[in-house]
């Protein structure tokens, strides 16, 4: 939730918050973000439709859960930008 007001300082047109708690998602949702549970659907593919196949220009990633790491990178667009706030809890 620490990054969900990051965006407001950069203007962008939309953000899309992922997660897989429901009060997290509503949270985001009620600050302007659109949400996508990780768990009902899968985030890579569906920010793929909602930037018409395009990729997201932005990935912020914070949890430092290497699926959610691969995810974030895979979702943006060719040239796009990864931010990455995390340390690694576990050896990979």
């Amino acid at each position: 939730m620490c990054t969900d007001n990051i965006p407001v300082l950069f203007g962008p047109t939309q953000v899309i918050a992922v997660g897989h708690h429901d009060y997290r998602l509503k949270y985001a949702e009620e600050h302007g973000s659109f949400p996508i549970n990780s768990h009902k659907e899968y985030p890579v593919a569906k920010i793929k439709e909602m930037t018409g196949g395009r990729g997201a220009d932005v990935a912020i990633e914070a949890t430092g859960n290497k699926e959610a790491l691969i995810g974030a990178l895979t979702c943006l667009k060719k040239g796009g930008e990864p931010f990455l706030r995390w340390s690694l809890h576990h050896s990979y």
